[in-house]
């Protein structure tokens, strides 16, 4: 090749080396117009002349030259066509690849400088260039986990190549920040110089929460270089992190100082307002964030938080809208979203919105696409979500929707103690106590094993209130019992005391309901149903005038309560204060013309006045309201056989017996009515099935024994007798049957022996006083009779 072209190629070079790049670059455009035929060159006033080998080589040598000039002094444009054309030449060139490669991706061709290092790496796979710069395509693509792949290639193929380090640390910062450090610390250790090193640094600390550690990083950072806006809103960041509010401030002030338009930084500046509450300001940097950056979600899903906190939901919800319009897979601000959708009623809606959390955090998780806070976050958040918007639907009794919401939560949080406290009280709203018992049975276990002293205690008040609602009354006692001893202080008293007293209620523990109920008035001193609950225990237990008192305590709290009046009337009627009684059964009537036992036992009273028409009355009403209590029609029969209409009376008995064919009373009443109507055969048959149900009633044995006695049959009238004063030996009435058979007997003695008896229970006995002359002379007489046969 002549000695002009060469010295000319020589000369481009040196501009090269020496960055004269546009120098370099109208040598070798010279040169190209040369072999082009557009200029002619001259040496010592000869024109030079080349062959089509030498300049087809040349072309080749000056075109990719010329490439790498331009790609030098950033005319990538320029470059890219002379790297094209180089390629046509050569088209094995490895290098003449990396570079047109390089050239698309300083362009943003992307998928054109992939298909370039592909080309590149297919024609020498040892070329670690080729791998890094791939690389860095698959990081603008991307791709972590392909550009991880070649970064490593290149460092195994170069293992001094420092930037590939540096880049690689760069590429795992939100990924795993640990690794990070360590790669830049590599990168230095094998001699890369920049400041910047510090800022990253300073962001993977940041992002292993060490925020002491990258406050210190972006300070070297700032001290490098005094003027780099990024590092003090990056710093302010992580003061704010460790409540270093007031500096925080200064750092952020001054990175807008720095630069005013980094929406990042009045991004920061939001929150830090927001933390100092001073939520205008908040709300104002956020605003100026969106506006400087429309495509940066962030400030759209802060400012959204703060108006949600105002329970500003309309406008909170416009910007979750924007936030997902803007970054379709944010796990959190569908959370969010869904959370604001439940204040605007919108239901359905926030339902959809939770179900793309949950997809969104699982195809991430997948991914390993979070950092350590953000995973941190979400692994609570999403079930949060699902179980926040489980209360939403319970709240509104969508109880099937409720319990689908809490399942999905507890698919992402098995451990979840508050969502089966919540469900357990809404399963026992749907009366499926022991479903709802084994849920709180879970919720005690996980709230133990949190440590958790105050849910702890409640779910144990939770878990005792589910087996009252199962009738396991004793047991709920006993554990009410122990949260008294132990937990009180963690305990609504009022309401343990409260449910307490009621197990023993409902048990008839009447005792334990009085000290409960005791104990209870010494923190609810005016509660209507303790008053009540401990009059209804102190009737039970026949200390009827106290119990007046607390049943006139609880008519003072409520004074239409018809229970109390009720009892009330119970307690008079069991002090035999007839009159008084009636007057409570009239209040409860009043009120309620549907209350049979009322009618039920304003009958017996009037009965036991002796008003016995409208005994009748009353009991007819009753019988109207229900008729298929026995007892009713007892009390039936007995007032139409104080009338004297013993058939009808007889009739109501038998109808009780139907209804109740195990009842005692039933068949005795049966037989004293028959007893009434001297119709002594069937009287004793009606007696005898009652002493076959219970043969501890000594006026059944009487009533047989009167029957008897009045068939003739002494002997049998006279065990009868025994049997009645075997149970009760002061019956009178059953001595004078007595005495009445002996002397049938002519057993005078025993006659005698028996109306001495009488006449000590009641002295005045007319029977006694009348007969016990008559049998000293009859026994006189047969002892007389029986001295003259022996003599």
């Amino acid at each position: 090749m002549d000695n002009l072209i060469t010295e000319l190629s020589d000369l481009a070079k040196e501009y090269f080396e020496n960055s004269e790049f546009e120098k370099c670059d109208e040598v070798l455009s010279e040169l190209i117009a040369f072999c082009k035929g557009e200029v002619t060159l001259a040496q010592d006033g000869k024109v030079i002349f080349i062959d089509d080998e030498d300049k087809e080589r040349l072309l080749l040598e000056t075109y990719h030259n010329r490439a790498f000039c331009r790609f030098n002094c950033l005319k990538f444009q320029e470059a890219l066509e002379d790297a094209t054309i180089a390629v046509e030449f050569d088209p094995s060139n490895v290098f003449l690849f990396n570079l047109l490669g390089l050239c698309n991706f300083k362009l943003d061709l992307l998928q054109e400088a992939l298909l370039a290092f592909n080309k590149t790496i297919a024609l020498d796979n040892a070329y670690y260039l080729a791998y890094f710069n791939r690389a860095r395509v698959y990081i603008l693509l991307d791709e972590q986990t392909k550009a991880l792949k070649d970064l490593q290639t290149c460092i195994d193929l170069a293992p001094e190549y420092y930037i590939a380090y540096y880049t690689r640390a760069i590429a795992l910062l939100s990924v795993d920040p640990k690794q990070a450090l360590l790669d830049f610390k590599k990168s230095q250790d094998l001699g890369f110089e920049s400041s910047q090193i510090f800022y990253y640094q300073g962001v993977a600390y940041e992002n292993l929460e060490d925020y002491q550690k990258a406050i210190e990083f972006f300070t070297k950072m700032i001290e490098q270089d005094e003027s780099f806006s990024d590092a003090y809103y990056k710093r302010a960041n992580n003061k704010r992190k460790v409540d270093d509010l007031e500096g925080a401030l200064q750092d952020c002030l001054k990175s807008i100082e720095l630069d005013n338009e980094n929406a990042m930084a009045y991004l920061i500046l939001g929150h830090i307002y927001k933390d100092l509450e001073k939520i205008e300001l908040s709300i104002d940097a956020f605003k100026k964030s969106i506006e400087l950056d429309e495509n940066l979600q962030y400030p759209c899903f802060a400012l959204a938080r703060v108006l949600y906190d105002l329970e500003d939901y309309e406008q909170a919800l416009k910007y979750y809208d924007k936030t997902i319009e803007l970054y379709e897979e944010y796990a959190q601000a569908y959370i969010n979203r869904g959370n604001t959708k439940i204040n605007l009623k919108m239901i359905e809606e926030a339902i959809e919105d939770f179900d793309l959390a949950a997809k969104y955090y699982q195809e991430r998780a997948r991914k390993h696409d979070f950092t350590p806070s953000e995973l941190a976050e979400l692994e609570h958040a999403v079930p949060y979500g699902f179980y926040h918007l489980g209360n939403s639907l319970y709240e509104i009794d969508k109880y099937d929707e409720a319990l689908i919401s809490y399942e999905k939560a507890l698919k992402y949080q098995k451990e979840y103690p508050d969502v089966f406290f919540n469900r357990a009280y809404l399963k026992s709203d749907l009366e499926k106590y022991e479903e709802a018992l084994e849920d709180s049975e879970l919720a005690v276990k996980y709230y133990k094993k949190q440590n958790n002293t105050q849910d702890f205690a409640n779910s144990l008040s939770q878990r005792a209130w589910i087996k009252s609602r199962l009738e396991r009354f004793q047991e709920a006692m006993d554990e009410y019992n122990e949260l008294i001893k132990t937990y009180k202080d963690y305990v609504d008293l009022k309401d343990v005391l409260f449910e307490r007293a009621y197990c023993a209620k409902e048990l008839e523990s009447y005792e334990e309901l009085i000290a409960y109920c005791n104990a209870a008035h010494k923190v609810d001193k005016n509660n209507f149903k303790l008053y009540f609950w401990r009059g209804i225990a102190k009737y039970n237990l026949s200390l009827e005038e106290e119990a007046i008192e607390d049943l006139n305590k609880a008519l003072k709290i409520d004074k239409n309560h018809n229970g109390a009046k009720y009892y009330k009337g119970l307690c008079y009627e069991d002090l035999y204060m007839f009159e008084e009684a009636i007057k409570c059964y009239d209040s409860v009537i009043l009120s309620n013309e549907e209350d049979d036992e009322s009618y039920f036992h304003r009958a017996k009273c009037k009965r036991n006045l002796e008003k016995y028409n409208e005994a009748l009355k009353d009991i007819n009403e009753c019988l109207k309201i229900i008729d298929d209590i026995g007892e009713y029609w007892i009390e039936k029969a007995q007032i139409l056989s104080f009338l004297g209409k013993y058939d009808e009376s007889f009739e109501a008995a038998k109808k009780a017996s139907e209804l109740e064919p195990k009842s005692y009373e039933c068949y005795h009443f049966m037989g004293a009515v028959k007893v009434y109507l001297q119709d002594f055969k069937e009287a004793i048959k009606y007696l005898n099935m009652a002493l076959n149900l219970d043969d501890s009633q000594n006026w059944t044995h009487y009533y047989k024994a009167e029957c008897l006695r009045n068939l003739g049959d002494f002997h049998d009238a006279l065990q009868c007798y025994e049997d009645c004063l075997k149970i009760v030996n002061e019956n009178t009435d059953a001595l004078v049957g007595k005495i009445q058979c002996l002397e049938e007997l002519k057993e005078y003695e025993q006659a005698l022996e028996c109306t001495k008896e009488l006449l000590k229970l009641d002295e005045e006995n007319k029977f006694a006083l009348k007969n016990q002359n008559i049998l000293m002379q009859k026994l006189k007489q047969q002892n007389k009779k029986w001295w003259q046969i022996w003599n």
